[in-house]
């Protein structure tokens, strides 16, 4: 019965959104980004959601770019030896989630091997701070960076 209830609420909150969301804001543009409709268009809930200024300032990182980048870690060679350095890494940006995540891939060689880094770096509007998780074939970990509370408020 319990579970019975639990499913008819979220069919019932999956209704309520799928009703709430306007057929415009569901449109796809030629760009394949929806353009939105102005926030006050939205429910507040939603509104909530959508981009901000935050969200723009990280247009600048979004495109293809070749990376140098230096490995400090010994990687099972001597401590005493200089760092790995590759030139070759190429990274890929691209919006994703109507310009609410950058999702980076980063790919190229480090001392003869492969190597690739996918990442997604955005803002949360709850916490007022930039967070960026990566993964890795290295790792089993994802490893997940993020600003201090409030911190995006330095930038203005």
């Amino acid at each position: 019965m319990k579970k019975t209830i639990g499913l008819l609420q979220v069919s019932l909150c999956i209704i309520a959104i799928t009703f709430s969301v306007s057929s415009s804001a569901l449109a796809q543009s030629a760009s394949a980004e929806a353009e939105l409709p102005a926030q006050s268009e939205f429910p507040k809930w939603l509104s909530r959601g959508l981009p901000v200024r935050e969200h723009e300032v990280l247009t600048p990182l979004v495109g293809t770019w070749r990376v140098q980048m230096s490995f400090y870690g010994t990687l099972g060679r001597s401590p005493d030896q200089p760092p790995l350095v590759t030139d070759d890494l190429i990274s890929r940006r691209q919006w994703l989630a109507g310009g609410r995540y950058i999702e980076d891939t980063m790919g190229g060689t480090l001392d003869g091997a492969p190597v690739w880094r996918r990442g997604w770096l955005g803002y949360s509007i709850m916490d007022a701070r930039y967070e960026w998780v990566t993964i890795d074939p290295v790792n089993t970990t994802m490893m997940h960076f993020e600003g201090a509370p409030n911190s995006a408020y330095a930038l203005r």
